[in-house]
């Protein structure tokens, strides 16, 4: 019997290395708890438009001090770069590209999120399969 519960909580606790994931979301009508439930709500009038990224981390070693590092590459070819400091072994963050600010950048077309020590070194990393580092070309 001992042996059988050894593995069993051999595979519950799982991996202890750090792990990255982002997933992203459309913002609209549809996002909205009231279109589900359909209570009145003012924001169906005009409900917000835009993407949303949820970056989840766990297993991070909190006794360096770690940050979250966002690099969003934008549909008009524009690059953003966001720093979050990390004071938790896990967490989400969210980020959201909403109304006007959506419009004028056409929407989200790559991000990576790397999770990093303060001398830099990278501790986990994820990266949408478009993301390409940009090159300015003024620079030359």
């Amino acid at each position: 019997m001992l042996p059988y519960l050894f593995v069993i909580l051999l595979f519950c606790v799982g991996c202890s290395c750090p792990h990255l994931k982002v997933k992203r979301e459309f913002v609209g009508r549809v996002s909205l708890a009231s279109t589900f439930v359909e209570s009145p709500d003012p924001r169906q009038e005009n409900p917000p438009k835009g993407e949303k990224l949820i970056i989840m981390w766990r297993g991070v070693d909190v006794s360096f001090p770690n940050i979250l590092l966002l690099q969003v590459l934008y549909r008009d070819l524009t690059e953003e770069k966001f720093t979050y400091s990390i004071d938790r072994s896990w967490g989400i963050k969210e980020w959201d590209l909403l109304d006007a600010e959506y419009e004028k950048r056409k929407g989200v077309l790559a991000y990576k999120a790397s999770l990093q020590q303060l001398n830099g070194a990278i501790v986990a990393e994820y990266t949408h399969a478009l993301f390409v580092k940009t090159v300015d070309v003024d620079a030359f």
